[in-house]
């Protein structure tokens, strides 16, 4: 009988338990066209996506996950889909139009912000923007979207003609990376029925040992 208990117990554990293996946890999108999922923020929507231009305003918006509460991430990967944003430059010596996308906290009293790169037509849609804690701003940003399990974006436009430029913004992806808070796996059908038997069959050969009553 130790022995058949043993067995059920390592059976259980097989079946109650799995790894934790890091993953997709979340996965965003922002759809900013004018038949998509999100609205302009205040800015012009149409069928290329919300037109954002380099007026003073400035254009930015934010995941919020607080589903992946308790879940450890390691990191956030943004894909963005755009037109019309260049970079032109004059005769490839500085930049005319140069569109940089940045993240943030979702805290309004909070300004740390980390800037992941320049969006490059070529380049659209563009991901690989990776956000993780690092050190200095970066760090700062992404432990504050672990803080507030929410994260922003915006861009703004750094080149030499400032109040011209413009581009459409199509849509932004966020993926969140990491492990999912831990959770029982359920046990299958098929291992509730093994358990069963090999409980019934332990209880058994405990019977067939039991003396019998004089």
């Amino acid at each position: 009988m130790k022995h058949m208990s043993s067995i059920l117990a390592a059976l259980s554990a097989v079946f109650l338990s799995g790894p934790a293996i890091a993953a997709v946890i979340g996965s965003y999108t922002y759809d900013y066209t004018s038949t998509g999922n999100r609205d302009g923020q205040g800015f012009a929507q149409s069928a290329a996506g919300v037109q954002i231009v380099d007026n003073g305003t400035i254009f930015t918006d934010s995941f919020e996950f607080g589903g992946l509460s308790g879940a450890t991430i390691d990191s956030f990967e943004l894909t963005f889909a755009f037109s019309g944003a260049g970079p032109t430059s004059f005769f490839g010596l500085f930049p005319i139009e140069q569109w940089n996308a940045s993240v943030g906290t979702t805290n309004p009293l909070d300004t740390s912000s980390f800037l992941l790169g320049t969006l490059v037509d070529d380049n659209s849609p563009a991901t690989g923007f990776v956000l993780s804690g690092s050190t200095g701003d970066e760090a700062d940003v992404f432990n504050a979207a672990l803080a507030n399990l929410g994260l922003s974006f915006s861009f703004a436009e750094n080149g030499i003609f400032n109040g011209t430029a413009a581009f459409d913004l199509a849509s932004v992806s966020l993926t969140v990376n990491g492990t999912a808070a831990s959770a029982v796996v359920p046990l299958p059908a098929p291992g509730f029925l093994l358990l069963a038997a090999l409980g019934g069959l332990g209880l058994m050969r405990r019977k067939s040992r039991t003396p019998a009553s004089v």
